[in-house]
């Protein structure tokens, strides 16, 4: 329904079942794609082992299947602390950006870190 609607130019609003579609496959992709330098490199040779490290970056859980991280290659050790931070900047884009927009408990986060008076609030924002 959602690329038929853009077809035709119709409603662009995205219902529930197509956003958790669009949600899952996204995570799936990205983390399929995303473990593809740990298996072609040799370091990681499961295509499972290597698509848990990368959730784990991406989701910033730290847990990790290789044993010995210090003899990876940098290269390596670039990619997977870049899926890290990667997994670090999604939480504060999700966190201020979107949460406020579907009017979750992001939007006290959003107005008490954003810069500006605020008549209610005496303490200063660091």
């Amino acid at each position: 329904p959602l690329l038929s609607s853009w077809a035709r130019g119709g409603s662009s609003r995205l219902k529930a079942r197509e956003a958790i579609l669009i949600v899952t496959l996204g995570w799936t992709l990205t983390s399929f794609f995303g473990s593809l330098p740990f298996v072609f490199s040799g370091s990681i040779p499961s295509l499972v082992d290597a698509f848990f490290e990368t959730v784990s970056g991406l989701t910033t859980t730290g847990a990790t299947v290789i044993p010995d991280i210090e003899v990876l290659p940098r290269g390596l050790l670039l990619w997977r602390s870049f899926t890290h931070w990667l997994g670090g900047m999604g939480i504060l884009v999700m966190t201020l950006a979107i949460l406020p927009t579907l009017g979750v408990g992001g939007v006290r986060i959003f107005k008490a870190e954003s810069t500006g008076p605020a008549p209610n609030k005496f303490t200063p924002r660091i």
